[in-house]
């Protein structure tokens, strides 16, 4: 009875040890504040989010975010993901996010904030769970080397099955970010689950380590991760060469006008448009989850702005203007230098670059360049806001086809609006071209585009053209809209 009360007496006194071991070794490093190595562990409150904003304010960064989203993490994980990413990733900060998917139709399309974009690959599907973590690794790797270190400035890379729900900013950024594992943050490197097989490439000896990391999160420089990723990924190529899997790894049919012209423009736009120079595409739907695949190449990037459908058969231009000019004021002016607006049943046929760039600029309309100005179809009816008088007016410019700086297509869409608006109350139908036209008549544009930048594809093409930028579709894209 005595020796069984002395080993419950030993018992006891080695579960205290071992509790006042835990809360010692927790209470200490909760409060660590730097690595023995001299790297940062941040902490709520450790850091001065003013000094970071002014720093970076100088530095005009952008950040990327991959996130992969396959089988049923596609369906259930990726829009909660992306949704509080957009509300608390990087605010303030460009972010540019890299979404992988194994099936392009089960993408729920989520409308971004201010200064946010996304790229959506497809890649291919892996039979196991284990496979798919694993491949992971490499294709970051591709992504990081093809086009995403030309992109963005830091890279964070992370799991889908998550959710932000604070600020997740600037105190995060490093060249090289590793994320504490919560579970095993307050374990001694000797009881982490750390690789102990000594044949796998993830082997970590016995009474060595200092951390357990989760690798659901990790990030730093692209050059930085590339190193991360593709140490990881000829571990794992090693390791299933010798047949070792390590223990834990890297921890529908389209509306008719979208199938027709919209993935068409945007992969002729993607080898054509602003070559070499930072592209942001801006989409406007009715239906976010009818946009097609589009892949995107070196430094351009996509944002879908979801718009109300057209149900009071609002006049069509005045219905797409409005929504323009409220995601201009939002959003875009804060993104881009220049903007075009272009209709999007148009084929980019050879490069449309920087020559085009100018604080407005007007297209000269193909059709009507050679005709006489006599006969320009310019609004005639006196009452009307974009009426030109007899004998007046320089060129006719073609609607499908405008530019400049956001604020100078501001103003344009503003005095369209007013010009719809005075019209209506005249009981006057007068179309956005003519306002467009009276708008460029009063305020001359500061470039002109020839018509090689847009020309129509039934037509017969005169010996001065030269060089077809754009050929452009005549059809009535407000009709098949309406379809």
């Amino acid at each position: 009875m005595k020796y069984k009360r002395k080993i419950i007496l030993l018992l006891l006194i080695l579960l205290s040890l071992w509790a006042l071991h835990r809360k010692y070794y927790f209470s200490v490093r909760s409060n660590l504040s730097v690595t023995t190595w001299a790297a940062p562990v941040v902490w709520h409150g450790t850091y001065d989010e003013t000094v970071l904003e002014n720093y970076y304010e100088n530095h005009n960064i952008t950040v990327g975010l991959t996130v992969f989203a396959v089988g049923s993490y596609l369906e259930f994980y990726l829009q909660p993901f992306l949704l509080s990413a957009d509300k608390y990733f990087m605010v303030g900060q460009k972010v540019i996010i890299y979404i992988m998917v194994d099936d392009f139709s089960k993408v729920s399309w989520v409308p971004l904030g201010r200064l946010r974009t996304f790229k959506v690959f497809e890649i291919k599907r892996e039979r196991r769970w284990q496979d798919i973590s694993m491949m992971r690794m490499k294709t970051i790797s591709e992504h990081i080397v093809s086009h995403i270190q030309y992109e963005v400035d830091f890279l964070f890379c992370m799991d889908v099955d998550q959710v932000f729900k604070n600020k997740y900013g600037l105190e995060t950024l490093g060249e090289s970010v590793a994320q504490l594992h919560t579970y095993w943050y307050d374990v001694a490197p000797v009881a982490v689950p750390y690789e102990r097989n000594n044949l796998s490439e993830a082997y970590i000896p016995k009474g060595q380590g200092d951390f357990y990391y989760h690798a659901a999160v990790f990030g730093g420089t692209p050059i930085q991760v590339l190193s991360i990723v593709n140490e990881c990924s000829k571990g794992i190529m090693e390791d299933k060469k010798n047949n070792i899997e390590a223990l834990w790894h890297d921890e529908s049919h389209l509306n008719k006008i979208i199938r027709q012209y919209l993935k068409e423009f945007i992969q002729s736009a993607n080898k054509h448009f602003m070559t070499g120079y930072n592209v942001i595409f801006y989409i406007l739907t009715d239906n976010l989850n009818k946009v097609p695949h589009l892949e995107l190449g070196l430094l351009r990037t996509m944002k879908l702005f979801f718009i109300p459908a057209n149900t009071a058969l609002e006049d069509y231009s005045l219905w797409y203007m409005k929504h323009l000019e409220t995601n201009i004021i939002d959003f875009i002016q804060y993104e881009v230098e220049f903007l075009f607006k272009m209709d999007i049943n148009q084929i980019f046929k050879d490069d449309f670059g920087v020559e085009t760039l100018g604080r407005s600029v007007a297209q000269l309309h193909g059709w009507w360049y050679f005709k006489n100005t006599e006969d320009l179809p310019y609004e005639k009816r006196s009452l009307a806001a974009a009426a030109i008088p007899s004998g007046q007016g320089d060129f006719y410019y073609h609607s499908t086809i405008f530019g400049g700086t956001p604020q100078e297509i501001l103003a344009l869409l503003v005095e369209y609006e007013k010009g719809f608006t005075h019209d209506t109350s005249k009981d006057i139908n007068s179309n956005f071209e003519s306002h467009l036209n009276k708008y460029f008549f009063v305020h001359k544009p500061a470039k002109l585009l020839s018509p090689e930048y847009n020309w129509e594809s039934n037509l017969k093409t005169p010996p001065q053209i030269k060089h077809v930028k754009i050929e452009w579709q005549s059809v009535s894209i407000e009709n098949d809209y309406m379809d």
